[in-house]
């Protein structure tokens, strides 16, 4: 639980303060906005194919590092819980 807390608290830190006024400000404010419709299509997406998987594997799917290992074994778990960490 704590490393999708951390993976949500450094996404919207990321993006929602520090990136997005500089993005507006290098690309202009139609391709930001359209960038940033994109981004949100593509997330929505995403959820939608995670939300499939936890209904495919059941409960024992709780982290995205489960995910990861659900998907892609051992490797798989310690791969997303790096990515999370170091990202």
């Amino acid at each position: 639980m704590f490393l999708t807390t951390a993976n949500i608290i450094k996404s919207f830190v990321g993006l929602g303060i520090l990136a997005s006024p500089y993005g507006f400000m290098e690309v202009g404010f139609l391709i930001a906005t359209f960038m940033i419709l994109l981004n949100g299509t593509l997330n929505c997406y995403t959820i939608h194919i995670q939300s499939k998987t936890k209904e495919h594997y059941g409960r024992r799917i709780k982290t995205y590092s489960d995910l990861g290992e659900a998907c892609y074994g051992n490797l798989g778990k310690i791969s997303v819980a790096s990515v999370i960490i170091i990202g």
